[in-house]
């Protein structure tokens, strides 16, 4: 199935949204939740829509087809927790919480 307009983001892309072209958005590949995860990263404003990878106080689930929980442990600590410790993380179905508050867990 394909869906009309749907755009595939590469690792490392920055978009600008036609809403708010001075939001600076970077794509970074997360791997785990599904292989084809990504998260949106704003250095500028210190934010990251995290989707279902990582929660306030817990990781994202593992269990949707191809969802791989070594892989999900991974990209969080290699992908998410290495972004600044002021960064805010908005998640799909938690509250926002800071990459500093996550890497106490």
């Amino acid at each position: 199935m394909t869906v009309q307009g749907a755009k595939h983001f590469q690792d490392g892309e920055i978009f600008r949204l036609d809403s708010n072209p001075s939001c600076a958005l970077q794509v970074i590949h997360t791997p785990g939740y599904t292989p084809d995860s990504v998260i949106f990263y704003d250095e500028k404003q210190g934010i990251a829509f995290v989707g279902d990878t990582i929660f306030k106080g817990s990781r994202g689930n593992d269990q949707y087809p191809g969802g791989n929980g070594r892989q999900l442990l991974q990209s969080i600590r290699k992908r998410i927790l290495t972004l600044p410790d002021e960064t805010i993380l908005y998640s799909g179905h938690s509250e926002e919480t800071t990459v500093d508050e996550e890497r106490r867990y």
